[in-house]
């Protein structure tokens, strides 16, 4: 399939814009999850929901497709698949909107959101870990049939999310710089 035949230009570069969105605002998503199960454990099951889920899935999906829909103003005929020159301030001024959206936005969110919840595992398991002590000493205790910190499901679900939600940031990073700079060199 050759990328400049017509149609196929538009739909990748369109698709490429909504599918690296909607990843993105995805792992907002599961990171806000987290910070609610590990800050806020007794109302997890008030909050996060699979309705509710579900229903924030189809918004933003329907608003992410909405919002890239100026990609097909500003692209050129489908003989060069690139930006046509009479939409080249648009187009700039449309991609530093979406990498705002796409990358800024939720780069500021992920890292505030995954500091709080470091913040309550690493006080967490201090907290466990003063517990245990307590119940080693001589004398009746209940804390000794306690999991030792970090054994708990929970704990090792948050902690391999917060390793996603990074690894996905500094995954994304690059491309979005890459995307800037060529904005910012053309105009």
């Amino acid at each position: 399939m050759h990328f400049c035949r017509p149609g196929v230009c538009y739909t990748v570069t369109y698709v490429s814009y909504v599918t690296s969105s909607l990843s993105t605002w995805i792992v907002v998503a599961f990171t806000v999850e987290r910070f609610v199960a590990v800050l806020y454990p007794l109302q997890r099951s008030l909050i996060c929901t699979v309705h509710r889920a579900k229903y924030l899935v189809a918004f933003l999906a329907t608003t992410i497709v909405l919002l890239n829909l100026p990609v097909f103003k500003f692209l050129s005929p489908p003989d060069n698949c690139s930006v046509d020159t009479a939409y080249m301030d648009y187009a700039t001024r449309f991609n530093m909107i979406d990498t705002a959206i796409a990358f800024t936005a939720p780069l500021g969110a992920i890292i505030v959101l995954n500091v709080r919840i470091m913040k309550s595992v690493w006080r967490l398991e201090h907290a466990r870990d003063l517990l245990l002590r307590v119940g080693q000493q001589p004398g009746p205790s209940r804390v000794r049939h306690m999991r030792p910190p970090g054994a708990s499901p929970q704990h090792r679900v948050t902690r391999m999310l917060l390793i996603v939600s990074s690894v996905f940031v500094v995954l994304n990073l690059p491309a979005y710089t890459m995307r800037l700079m060529a904005y910012t060199k053309v105009s």
